[in-house]
């Protein structure tokens, strides 16, 4: 399992090491990690926080500098980390801090569909509120524009959803960090998922990206203890 924890953040400063519930958010992945029983990495530039991850029973990857970046995604991590820990690995579980609060059995869940080989990866997906297909888009000028229905020649199409009922319009969803599982083997090879990804559907979750979601997820911990 890897926890991806870099220092930087600007909209929630040192966001994966802030303390929720009386620990940093990373221990939260952390501790589900070894409740699943399995390996647990840590992959950060912070030294505190690596030695603290060794003192919660993980590993510690020494991220450097140059993935280290608010533009560096997810596939340079991983594959730096397959590199520092070597060996024979299978599955590569990753769980991000920015989603605190997870079932183990929603999790174990999610590992045993795993071992259907038809399957190159997992990401867990939550019902959108309202279907994407009804979003829109601002040009310029600050005119409402269907996101998914833009022409070249910059006019609408015909078949703009946005007024149309709920329940005609097709479900959309959205990637929520619960869990995702990549295949080792395809990483070595420069993908992150490949071309059979299975949306996991879990129930809806607190991310953490501005201050407001931390002080609600303060709110949930303190209901949960």
């Amino acid at each position: 399992m890897l926890v991806p924890a870099r220092g930087g953040s600007k909209r929630v400063v040192g966001k994966n090491g802030r303390e929720l519930g009386g620990r940093p958010l990373y221990e939260w992945s952390i501790r589900i990690g070894k409740e699943l029983g399995i390996e647990s990495w840590l992959s950060t530039d912070r030294e505190e926080w690596g030695k603290e991850a060794e003192r919660l029973g993980a590993g510690w990857i020494r991220r450097p500098a140059e993935i280290s970046g608010d533009r560096i995604g997810d596939l340079e991590v991983v594959e730096h980390a397959l590199e520092v820990i070597g060996g024979d690995v299978d599955l590569v579980v990753y769980l991000r801090p920015t989603t605190p609060f997870r079932e183990i059995e929603i999790l174990r869940g999610a590992l045993a569909f795993m071992e259907d080989e038809r399957w190159t990866s997992l990401r867990s997906v939550e019902e959108m509120g309202e279907s994407a297909y009804k979003c829109f888009e601002r040009d310029k000028e600050g005119r409402l524009i269907p996101v998914l229905y833009w022409d070249s020649r910059g006019d609408y199409e015909y078949h703009d959803m946005t007024d149309t009922p709920n329940q005609e319009v097709e479900k959309t969803y959205r990637a929520n960090g619960y869990i995702d599982i990549m295949r080792a083997d395809l990483i070595k090879q420069g993908e992150l998922w490949g071309r059979r990804k299975y949306g996991y559907i879990t129930p809806g979750v607190v991310e953490i990206d501005t201050e407001g979601d931390l002080e609600y997820a303060e709110w949930r911990a303190n209901e949960l203890a």
